[in-house]
């Protein structure tokens, strides 16, 4: 577990009127997928700071946070409609 998943809901939001309804850091048009892109670029947090001026290592943490939880929430799904073999 990356953290606290509460900071990740203070601080993503999701709007149909924002980015198309893209997960963004929250006051912020920075989709959560754009700030994780960079990091599996091998960029450093520093580097992902000066390329969005307007967000922080919270926020940050946050995306992570949020993305690890979204995985698994697919992952449940995927279980949950897979046929049980007897």
């Amino acid at each position: 577990m990356l953290g606290d998943y509460a900071l990740a809901l203070e601080r993503i939001h999701q709007d149909p009127e924002i980015m198309a309804g893209k997960p963004v850091i929250r006051g912020t048009r920075v989709p959560v997928d754009r700030v994780l892109g960079h990091l599996a670029a091998a960029l450093d947090v520093s580097d992902v700071l000066r390329a969005f001026p307007h967000i922080t290592l919270e926020d940050i943490r946050a995306c992570l946070e949020y993305a690890q939880r979204e995985l698994e929430l697919t992952q449940r799904k995927r279980r949950s409609k897979t046929p049980q073999v007897a």
